[in-house]
């Protein structure tokens, strides 16, 4: 209904009785300043897609676009690591490393998927090498994904946990969203301001999206700052 403060949690449970039973389920929810969708799709070169965002506070709103931002591979191949462990600086086989700049970056997404018996895993290491994100799932359907990564260049590592048959050759997909709005995305309609409770539609369009895969955001700030991110994925 509005009532509950931004990050403030509240209690309460929901009774089920029947049969001469009773059981209680406790409920646990935290207001927020804003609820919007993680990412909506789209297709085609040019298009457009709208939302619905819904708001816990009011005051200040503005809708800003990001990209749309082209899909950028990083190709290799890559054997087996002896001892299926990697770590931090560690060269020889099994191990590719490729760089990915992060300056000026809202979103980041890195993803490698083959399908087979191969098993390989992803490490990302921040410009000091230390690892701040990884993807090492059972077989090799990886994703890495950051929100407002800190600026720098840094180091993917592609490593070899179980490679059958080497070398394997890859592709790494990757999309690297800017901060600084404008691009190929636009934000066509979105509420002016915020009213608590109230819901209000964001309608964005895009022109000469490439082939393949792009993607982009908006992102939804009040007076103080950036509260989110909607991601906008385009098919052509």
């Amino acid at each position: 209904d509005g009532s509950a403060p931004a990050g403030e949690w509240r209690f309460g449970s929901l009774t089920w009785k029947g049969n001469g039973y009773k059981a209680n389920s406790p409920i646990a929810v935290r207001g927020t300043q804003i609820g919007t969708p993680a990412e909506v799709a789209g297709a085609g070169a040019d298009g457009s897609t709208s939302f619905d965002v819904q708001f816990g506070y009011s005051g200040a709103y503005a809708a800003a676009p990001h990209g749309l931002s082209a899909e950028v591979p990083l190709s290799g191949t890559i054997d087996q690591d002896p001892d299926q462990n990697y770590t931090p600086g560690e060269v020889g086989p099994g191990v590719e490393r490729h760089t990915i700049d992060l300056n000026g970056a809202a979103f980041a997404r890195i993803e490698l998927v083959i399908p087979g018996p191969d098993d390989i895993d992803l490490f990302l290491e921040d410009p000091s090498g230390n690892i701040v994100a990884s993807s090492t799932s059972g077989g090799t359907d990886e994703l890495i994904e950051l929100t407002l990564p800190a600026g720098g260049v840094y180091t993917l590592i592609v490593h070899g946990w179980s490679v059958p048959s080497e070398p394997l050759a890859y592709d790494v997909s990757t999309w690297v969203v800017p901060l600084a709005s404008g691009g190929t995305l636009a934000v066509d309609s979105a509420p002016a301001s915020a009213t608590v409770a109230a819901t209000g539609t964001i309608s964005v369009s895009w022109s000469g999206a490439p082939a393949g895969t792009s993607l982009g955001a908006v992102s939804h700030s009040d007076g103080g700052g950036l509260l989110g991110l909607t991601l906008v994925e385009v098919q052509n």
